[in-house]
C-alpha cells in the first residue's frame, strides 16, 4: 500500500480512475469514429453500406462539355480511408479514366479511348 489511510484511498482511486479511462478507451476503439461519419456524409451526401461494415462515399461534379467527375472513398468500419479515386466519366454516362489517388497516388489510368465513344 502506499502509507497512511488517506494515501491508500488515494492510491486506490488513482487505479480505478486509470482502469476506468482504460476501459473507456477499449470500447472508443471499437466504435466507428462519429464525428469522421458525419463529415464523410456531409461532404460526400451518398453512400453505401459495405458487407465488411465499412462505407462507399461518393460524390459527382458536372463538368464542362457534359462531361463528370465521380469522387469515390471507401472506409472500414473505424471510418479509417481505405481507397480514394476519381472516375471521370463522358457526356455519354461511360467510364474513360481512373484516377486512384489513396493510398497511393497511381494517375490518370485510362480505361476507353473517348474518341471512339463519342463517335457512337
Amino acid at each position: 500500500m502506499c502509507g497512511d489511510a488517506v494515501e491508500d484511498r488515494i492510491c486506490c482511486w488513482g487505479v480505478i480512475f486509470r482502469l476506468f479511462l482504460l476501459r473507456g478507451n477499449e470500447k472508443l476503439m471499437d466504435l466507428p469514429d462519429e464525428k469522421k461519419r458525419k463529415e464523410n456524409e456531409k461532404k460526400f451526401g451518398t453512400w453505401e453500406e459495405l458487407p465488411d461494415g465499412g462505407r462507399r462515399y461518393s460524390y459527382e461534379i458536372r463538368g464542362r462539355y457534359n462531361w463528370m467527375a465521380r469522387y469515390v472513398k471507401e472506409v472500414d468500419s473505424m471510418e479509417k480511408t481505405l481507397k480514394f479515386d476519381q472516375e471521370i466519366y463522358n457526356s455519354n454516362g461511360i467510364l474513360i479514366e481512373i484516377h486512384q489517388k489513396y493510398p497511393e497516388d497511381t494517375g490518370h489510368r485510362k480505361i476507353r479511348d473517348e474518341s471512339y465513344d463519342n463517335q457512337s
